[in-house]
């Protein structure tokens, strides 16, 4: 028994959208148009721009570091092999080339390795306030990804590259990239150094 004042509602059929009348790519454009332009759509050129990182002052800290292994471009005169360096906050740079696994592992066992004695070492100290002006060089090129930033950006596997991991001020550090002011920071660091033994 019906209550009285309510009418019984007539069902309603929504009709099937025909795929003429289906939104296309012209329609939903320019409604994507602002992001496109933005740069949340499309990714940012990280090779030759900034990359996005988090930037701050950085505080004079024995507790820093960064070990870098640098990936040089093919038949590269200036440095012809991989080559790996380590900064420490305290003011100690080590450079590290060669073809043993020890290049890429300070606790690398494996000895049966045929290139393990081939292994190249040095190392210069250039104190504590030069050295936090070179790690603020690297905060500023945006090496310090924020939570939201890609860890790998650019195209790594297209030399050359580096990967960088370390601790600066607290904040984890872990990106590889071809970004190409990155790149060439830390190629003015390598040449400090001898190449080959």
């Amino acid at each position: 028994m019906e209550a009285k004042g309510f009418a019984p509602k007539p069902s309603v059929k929504i009709p099937e959208m025909s795929p003429l009348k289906r939104p296309t790519s012209s329609v939903i454009l320019p409604f994507l148009l602002p992001f496109l332009v933005a740069g949340c759509v499309v990714p940012m050129n990280v090779r030759n721009g900034d990359l996005k990182g988090n930037k701050f002052t950085v505080d004079t800290s024995s507790l820093d570091w960064l070990e870098i292994a640098y990936t040089p471009r093919t038949n590269d005169p200036d440095f012809p092999l991989p080559c790996r360096l380590s900064l420490l906050g305290s003011g100690e740079m080590t450079y590290y080339t060669g073809r043993s696994p020890r290049v890429w592992d300070d606790f690398s066992t494996k000895r049966e390795d045929p290139n393990w004695n081939d292994f190249w070492e040095d190392r210069v100290h250039i104190g504590e306030e030069p050295m936090t002006a070179l790690l603020q060089s690297f905060v500023d090129l945006g090496i310090v990804p924020p939570a939201t930033a890609r860890m790998v950006t650019g195209d790594p596997t297209s030399p050359p590259s580096v990967k960088i991991r370390g601790k600066i001020s607290g904040k984890t550090i872990y990106r590889v990239t071809d970004n190409r002011k990155v790149v060439r920071l830390v190629e003015r660091q390598l040449a400090r150094f001898r190449r080959v033994p």
